[in-house]
């Protein structure tokens, strides 16, 4: 779950598909956004958001599901 500032460099309407449509009715959600962890979502982040931190965390949470040198693999690419 992540808030604005989470989320900053990215447009409304990017954010939009992720925050809650119960608005204020949502009182148990202490976040204004629920990102899921896939493809677009990672893209997205990857590529807009001005937060490190987050663009950290989306990266680990993608690519928790796999076996370590797919890891390694993805950090030399991005180092590049």
């Amino acid at each position: 779950d992540l808030n604005e500032e989470d989320l900053m460099g990215l447009s409304n309407e990017m954010k939009s598909v992720w925050e809650s449509h119960l608005g204020s009715a949502a009182v148990w959600r202490k976040s204004k956004y629920r990102v899921p962890i896939g493809h677009d979502s990672l893209g997205k982040i990857s590529s807009f958001c001005q937060n490190a931190a987050t663009r950290k965390r989306m990266f680990q949470e993608f690519y928790s599901g796999f076996d370590s040198s797919l890891d390694e693999a993805a950090l030399e690419l991005l180092r590049a």
